[in-house]
């Protein structure tokens, strides 16, 4: 979807944003912003808060580690297939970061550093998630208020001999609602849902006529999609709880603490936690082929830990608790089979995805990376 390059806020703008079911918060710097501070190339940016915690800095850089900490991907806003995308998101733990609360930040910038103002928290989580559609009411009520805007921007087309267009004033609004919209929808369904899929397309074949401006089939697409999603919604306004409810991360964040804590003199441990936020960011947006892939990745890494060259010598010739061994030995033969099965498969005529349920080994993988913490951990 191109609207994401013409952002309607001509200033810089942090903003950001935590939906009710993802164990994330969304760092999104508006396309102004990337522009001004020349982000388009930046691949990594660290994150630190001042003494006071009252502020923060947001630090380009070029490597994943910056002062002893990890440096988190910077992507494209709308996804890693959204190359088109000018504006940047970062992707970053709720429980790591939770004085950073959702809203919009006015941005300094000085050199490669874009830093921004802590205010105080709102009343709970429970409230930002309410007004971001943690319930069936809300979002009817949102939806509700978008009908009537885009009513009446349909109702403001003029007429000519030869077309009917949109009012110019109408155009960066209506760019806007429909922004809104997506992620809307992306919160209350998940990233792969019909409504959000359907007005991106709906609005992208709007503007393919002579004057590249929204055309009025289009727009009246878009607002009957809008009701459409207010009738589903009436009928069951429980769907949107079923969907918003939290799910736990892959790798528990205790966990990764643990992680991050390990020193040891034969092992860095930055990638294996690198693997570990990675298979938490997949398996929350719901990137099932990413989780299978990293899971048998995380398993060929830490072999040596261990004493061994491969995770199959570890599974079988390692020590430990018989809980344990009987885990490692489900991760050898179920977890790396299911990778293989969607590494090494050619196209076909017809083929089948990845559920959750194909790819949740987060079980296991937790007494193994126990064990690592257990043996690795200084007495």
């Amino acid at each position: 979807m191109r609207i994401g390059s013409r952002s309607p806020l001509e200033r810089p703008v942090v903003k950001v944003t935590a939906s009710p079911r993802r164990p994330q918060l969304r760092i999104a710097f508006n396309a102004f912003l990337v522009r001004q501070a020349s982000l388009q190339d930046v691949p990594y940016m660290a994150i630190e808060f001042d003494k006071e915690r009252q502020q923060v800095k947001f630090t380009s850089t070029t490597s994943q580690e910056y002062q002893g900490d990890v440096a988190y991907r910077l992507q494209h806003d709308g996804g890693p297939r959204s190359s088109k995308t000018v504006g940047r998101v970062l992707l970053v733990s709720k429980n790591r970061f939770s004085m950073l609360h959702p809203r919009l930040y006015e941005p300094r910038r000085a050199g490669p550093t874009i830093s921004i103002d802590l205010e105080p928290a709102p009343a709970s989580y429970a409230d930002i998630e309410a007004s971001l559609g943690g319930g069936g009411q809300s979002v009817l009520a949102q939806l509700k208020r978008y009908e009537n805007e885009i009513a009446g921007i349909l109702s403001r087309f003029h007429s000519s001999r030869d077309s009917i267009d949109i009012q110019n004033s109408d155009i960066p609004i209506y760019r806007q609602y429909v922004r809104e919209l997506i992620d809307l929808f992306h919160d209350a369904y998940g990233g792969q849902n019909n409504y959000s899929q359907q007005i991106s397309d709906e609005f992208d074949d709007g503007l393919r006529n002579m004057s590249r401006s929204p055309s009025y089939s289009s727009v009246e697409t878009i607002l009957s999609l809008v009701k459409a999603a207010q009738t589903c919604f009436s009928r069951d306004t429980t769907v949107l709880a079923r969907r918003n409810r939290v799910a736990p991360p892959f790798i528990a964040e205790s966990r990764l603490a643990e992680l991050r804590r390990l020193r040891s003199s034969q092992f860095d441990f930055r990638r294996l936690v690198r693997f570990c936020e990675e298979l938490n960011t997949t398996y929350s947006e719901e990137c099932y082929l990413a989780t299978a892939v990293l899971s048998r990745a995380l398993l060929d890494h830490v072999p040596p830990v261990f004493g061994k060259s491969t995770f199959s010598e570890v599974a079988n010739n390692y020590g430990g608790t018989r809980s344990f061994r009987e885990a490692i030995r489900f991760l050898e033969s179920a977890a790396r089979k299911v990778a293989d099965a969607h590494l090494h498969v050619l196209i076909r005529k017809n083929e089948t995805l990845p559920t959750q349920q194909q790819v949740n080994f987060a079980a296991p993988l937790d007494v193994l990376l126990a064990e690592i913490v257990r043996i690795t951990a200084e007495p």
